[in-house]
């Protein structure tokens, strides 16, 4: 069974040389003083470190297949909806099925209420992520732009 597993600081702390690599491959800029950034507010608490895993039946984890990162953001406007929970890095190691997706997603969404979310954001480009959210009634209209300074 495959299954979303929060980290707590010190196991993040303890695993950071092998999650390290997933994580920062996704960033635009992996440098050593980001990565430093990021595992400082992974181990305060200010960001939450997940692996995706599979367990026997004793529920004890086996082999992961993939690591994410999410943070609560605040608009800080007071509005109704003024609580995300942004999906700021997803990485899987392997071919995962689409209901495997789904469940993730769903304790993503789970986890999002009990910490006052009003919804789950992310920013992909990825085709196969942004058909999961469609099919599960996620809207993928909007785009996240840059521009350089």
């Amino acid at each position: 069974m495959k299954r979303l597993q929060q980290l707590t600081p010190a196991e993040i702390a303890k695993a950071w040389p092998q999650l390290k690599s997933s994580i920062m491959n996704l960033m635009p800029d992996n440098s050593d003083a980001t990565a430093g950034k990021l595992l400082q507010s992974a181990v305060t608490g200010l960001m939450d470190v997940w692996l995706l895993v599979s367990t026997n039946d004793d529920l004890e984890v086996v082999s992961s297949h993939g690591v994410l990162t999410t943070k609560v953001m605040e608009d800080g406007l007071g509005g109704l909806s003024d609580k995300t929970l942004l999906i700021y890095t997803l990485s899987a190691y392997d071919g995962l099925k689409e209901e495997e997706w789904e469940a993730g997603f769903e304790t993503l969404k789970q986890y999002a209420r009990k910490r006052g979310c009003a919804s789950v954001s992310a920013m992909t480009k990825n085709p196969r992520i942004l058909g999961v959210v469609k099919r599960l009634g996620g809207d993928t209209k909007q785009r996240f732009v840059t521009m350089e300074v």
